[in-house]
């Protein structure tokens, strides 16, 4: 997610499904005060920058889309003797590329889980699927919390359904902040 990092996640992956093994990746811009509009004390990473209206910028958001398939697609050609399916679990900005990484290559996939994350509006560009035939997906929002990202998520939500996902939705007060809020949610799914 935006100003987060791996310690967020890899120890919700570990305690909600102990029995699969964790591959992460990370944003890859750091941001630090120089680089970003934040203050002193907020650090972490991002995938990219956000424009007016929750709108990733066009040109980092494919680099990072492309950066995040060709993940999955090494993570695949590593199977390792016993592989187990690949589940892409997103907070925040990586949710939003889990889902869009899901309309490209849902064959790939056996689930998606989104923490907070929604099909954005990019000029220019559209998922390629047209049919997820079923992909399990897990979509968390935050009650609490009222933004962009909130009725772009329920935007999503629509368009998963007509994308044929097999979804399961849940709205948890507070994982905003607190991802690991999402763990017997995850457990359960």
């Amino acid at each position: 997610g935006r100003g987060g990092d791996l310690e967020q996640l890899i120890p919700l992956c570990r305690a909600a499904a102990p029995e699969f093994d964790v591959v992460a990746a990370e944003a890859p811009r750091s941001l630090i005060p120089y680089t970003a509009e934040f203050t002193l004390d907020y650090q972490g990473y991002s995938w990219y920058p956000v424009q007016d209206g929750g709108r990733p910028e066009p040109v980092r958001f494919g680099d990072n889309l492309w950066y995040v398939e060709q993940f999955v697609v090494d993570v695949l050609e590593r199977k390792l003797p016993d592989v187990r399916p690949v589940f892409l679990l997103g907070f925040d900005e990586g949710a939003v590329l889990a889902l869009n990484i899901a309309g490209i290559m849902p064959e790939f996939l056996a689930g998606v889980i989104s923490i907070r994350g929604y099909f954005p509006t990019v000029p220019g560009w559209s998922l390629p699927a047209t049919d997820l035939n079923g992909l399990p997906a897990l979509v968390v929002c935050d009650s609490i919390v009222e933004d962009i990202a909130e009725c772009m998520m329920a935007r999503t939500t629509d368009e998963l359904r007509r994308l044929g996902a097999n979804i399961t939705t849940h709205s948890i007060p507070g994982v905003r902040n607190n991802p690991f809020g999402v763990k017997e949610t995850l457990s359960e799914w």
